[in-house]
């Protein structure tokens, strides 16, 4: 979804340019063109380490300015300086022999969040926030709607107020969709969205602990959810394949008493 279309155009060629080229059956481009769709996944596990076997192409995501291409057949990154290898990585914490360039776009990018969390920390910073006896801040609706701008953003979510400004170009959904809601109730747009695929769990994924301020004065909406409302049956979050194999089971049962 985030590809430029003639990015798309060259990536699917895997699946239109042999028919162009020599004579192939239709299930061979099928093949090819399901296989470019979903081959990815692997690789997109979103901010979390990947699941299974190490997979380069999650450091591209996780630190952005390395590994744009796979190691096969001619690894270009190691041409470049942006390879950083999972193996060592995952040992080491540390990203190789990028080269200076890779580098310094990866550390302008950590001092950066480390800067706009000490700026959420200073005092003064929130001067028309009231703070409450247990340090839970509390803004009005007046206030969360002055932070409404891409430099400075805030969202209104559950009755938490949430500072989103260093997340809006990560937002897989792009930032467009954030800004919309920003100074506003958000939670309605959320659970929309969101509401069977993560729900509030995403944002503690997503967001440091800094990025909740506090709360909405007078919030009487829902609170937000516990991991356990939001995940759903046990058998459906560990076994989704069962459910999947449910119709090939019967189109094979009914093949065996109707061959």
């Amino acid at each position: 979804l985030c590809m430029h279309p003639v990015e798309h155009l060259i990536y699917y060629s895997c699946a239109w340019l042999p028919p162009l080229l020599v004579s192939v059956h239709p299930l061979h481009f099928l093949y090819c063109k399901f296989h470019a769709d979903i081959a990815p996944i692997g690789g997109h596990d979103g901010m979390d380490p990947p699941g299974g076997k190490g997979d380069h192409h999650y450091l591209h995501h996780a630190k952005f300015e390395c590994n744009y291409g796979g190691p096969f057949p001619i690894n270009f990154d190691k041409w470049f300086g942006t390879w950083a290898d999972w193996e060592v990585y995952k040992t080491t914490g540390t990203l190789g022999d990028l080269s200076a360039w890779a580098q310094g776009q990866v550390e302008e990018a950590v001092q950066e969040e480390r800067h706009h969390q000490q700026q959420q920390m200073e005092p003064g910073n929130n001067k028309s926030v009231e703070v409450t006896s247990n340090d839970r801040r509390i803004f009005t609706w007046e206030e969360v709607a002055a932070h409404n701008r891409k430099e400075d953003c805030y969202v209104a979510l559950y009755g938490q107020v949430l500072d989103i400004t260093n997340f809006l170009q990560k937002h897989p959904g792009g930032p467009a969709v954030l800004l919309s809601v920003s100074g506003k109730d958000g939670t309605s747009a959320f659970e929309t969205v969101h509401g069977r695929s993560g729900g509030y769990s995403l944002v503690e994924k997503w967001l440091p602990t800094t990025s909740v301020l506090g709360e909405v004065a007078g919030w009487h909406g829902p609170k937000p959810p516990t991991r356990r409302a939001v995940e759903g049956p046990k058998l459906w979050r560990e076994g989704p394949g069962i459910f999947l194999m449910l119709p090939l089971l019967a189109l094979s049962s009914w093949l065996s008493l109707y061959r």
